[in-house]
């Protein structure tokens, strides 16, 4: 009696192995979701400020100073990262309060478009809720005022 039991054990045994291969079924342990925590700009003309501290850094924000021909040139492309780089969810989202005349902002793209020379605050978020977050203060200025620095520099009379 006890072969007929070890052999019928070992026949559903062997029967389950290939029913769950055939279903497709594996034992997975959960995913672990892994938050963003930082969030870097890349752009090369972003200048960190590190107005928070190591421990705290949500004070930190990147600073750009841009000068841009208003009539032909009014665009600024944000580039970002996000750490780490295995996040389980990677996207980002971007915030500005200001009236729809002056800057519009492609909140999923985080392309730029403004009307006047001003200084935008810029918010960045991870949607992954855990608060990954970066700041950047953008100031458009008109190319024309730096001709006229540059000129007055050298001297040249401003007109």
């Amino acid at each position: 009696m006890n072969k007929v039991v070890v052999v019928a054990l070992s026949g559903i045994f062997i029967a389950s192995i290939v029913l769950i291969n055939l279903l497709g079924l594996s034992n997975k342990a959960y995913e672990v979701e892994i938050p963003v925590q930082k969030i870097t700009i890349l752009n090369k003309d972003a200048v960190l400020d590190n107005g928070g501290t190591p421990d705290d850094p949500k004070d930190d924000f990147y600073q750009v100073w841009l000068y841009f021909d208003y009539e032909n040139d009014n665009e600024y492309q944000i580039a970002w990262e996000v750490y780490p780089l295995n996040a389980t969810q990677k996207l980002v989202y971007f915030i500005a309060d200001y009236e729809e005349n002056q800057l519009t902002l492609d909140k999923e793209t985080g392309t730029l478009s403004f009307e006047q020379a001003q200084t935008y605050d810029i918010g960045i978020k991870a949607y992954d809720g855990y608060g990954a977050r970066a700041n950047i203060k953008i100031s458009f200025k008109n190319a024309k005022d730096k001709q006229a620095i540059a000129l007055h520099a050298e001297g040249a009379q401003v007109a």
